[in-house]
């Protein structure tokens, strides 16, 4: 892993918005057709909760070839958005956002099985049920307090 300086995420931040300056508009209306087509997307029963997710890395592709074409100075057209939606290039990136949508629900229970918001904490090898099926057999103990 190399060392970088925070002065380079601050030179990073500047030339992304020297490459917004380029073709504000472009990218203004590109971003609007973003919003658009999310809720176009979220109209739709029960996909469209997972549409925008599974289309998230088509998206942001046409984002990347978008800042690419204004930092070369290029005018911003359909056409050059085209590719991304033919078919070597739309089917893998749609593929990999159906992926995210799978893996999705597991993650946490990778990172935490006994959390209890997990959808896996009902699973019956999961860690947390253990703990609780330890925890009904115990028998509690109860404390004098100064309620009682």
């Amino acid at each position: 892993m190399s060392n970088i300086p925070a002065s380079a995420g601050l030179a990073w931040i500047r030339e992304g918005f020297a490459i917004f300056r380029k073709q504000p508009g472009g990218l203004m209306l590109l971003m609007l057709a973003y919003l658009v087509a999310g809720v176009v997307l979220g109209i739709i029963p029960f996909l469209g909760q997972w549409l925008p997710m599974i289309l998230a890395p088509v998206f942001t592709a046409v984002f990347v070839q978008a800042c690419a074409a204004a930092d070369r100075k290029q005018s911003l057209t359909p056409e050059m958005l085209r590719p991304i939606f033919q078919k070597p290039i739309f089917p893998r990136l749609a593929g990999l956002g159906a992926l995210f949508v799978l893996v999705l629900p597991c993650w946490p229970c990778c990172l935490h099985p006994w959390l209890a918001w997990t959808p896996c904490a009902s699973w019956p090898s999961s860690r947390r049920s253990r703990m609780l099926q330890q925890r009904q057999r115990r028998p509690m103990a109860t404390s004098a307090g100064p309620c009682s």
